[in-house]
């Protein structure tokens, strides 16, 4: 039975190992207050221009209110709002979302938290916003959730290590941690090929994710051992062992 266990544990560790390495290969307005000058209205009108030309950079910003006055009064900007503003308004209206979904979240605000990082996925669909809203997600037990809001950021970061690391959890929560025989191969969860992948990232000097995998490792391990073992046919020894067994205790 050991020989079992550690034959299957050693071509599962070199499955992860092969399948990972197969998938692996703007100017600010002036501060300076404009003077009052008692000669030509021409001069004036000069003056006034190049103020406003100074100010025509930030006038979008200064216009539009801040996204912590919007959840203030409940409303948010439609989609095509959001269309037609600039990419530089787009990408700070996600950070102040997400500061904001930040501090929900630290006050265990999950379902705030989820609001905050949903519009700031709206307004910049980034990585980290579907990772900090996977989190929100993992603490609430929707792991189905967890797993597709990871799904979302590993396509723009496939290495992000976070999102792996919380599919995993998620997937390992959910039961889904079978592995599988494929004729000759071994199908492995993804889960364990998740886990696999932090530990290379991270340079094998994570000892709680090296400790998880090599659980993980022995878990498969046993349940394949136990489902082999279920179909293995029991065989009796031959007529030739026998005789050959009594003539060595008789002789």
């Amino acid at each position: 039975m050991k020989w079992i266990l550690a034959s299957t544990a050693i071509v599962v560790a070199a499955t992860a190992s092969y399948y990972y390495y197969k998938t692996l290969s703007s100017p600010q307005p002036s501060s300076e207050p404009v003077l009052q000058s008692k000669k030509s209205s021409k001069k004036k009108k000069k003056k006034s221009s190049k103020s406003a030309e100074a100010t025509t950079s930030t006038s979008e910003l200064n216009q539009s209110p801040t996204h912590e006055t919007l959840v203030q009064e409940e409303t948010f900007p439609s989609d095509q709002e959001i269309e037609n503003m600039s990419s530089e308004l787009r990408s700070q209206r996600a950070q102040e979302a997400k500061k904001l979904g930040n501090q929900f979240f630290t006050t265990q605000g999950y379902q705030k938290a989820i609001e905050m990082y949903s519009q700031a996925i709206k307004f910049s669909p980034e990585a980290v916003y579907y990772s900090n809203r996977a989190a929100c997600y993992s603490l609430l037990k929707d792991y189905d959730k967890v797993i597709s809001d990871c799904d979302a950021a590993l396509k723009l970061d496939s290495k992000y290590v976070k999102a792996l690391t919380r599919r995993a959890h998620a997937l390992e929560n959910l039961g889904k941690y079978s592995a599988a025989m494929n004729g000759t191969f071994i199908v492995l969860p993804q889960f364990f090929i998740d886990f696999t992948a932090v530990c290379v990232l991270e340079e094998f000097k994570n000892e709680t994710t090296l400790a998880t995998t090599d659980r993980l490792l022995k878990r498969i391990a046993s349940d394949m051992t136990e489902e082999i073992m279920k179909t293995k046919e029991i065989l009796l020894p031959s007529e030739t062992f026998i005789r050959g067994l009594f003539l060595d205790l008789y002789s």
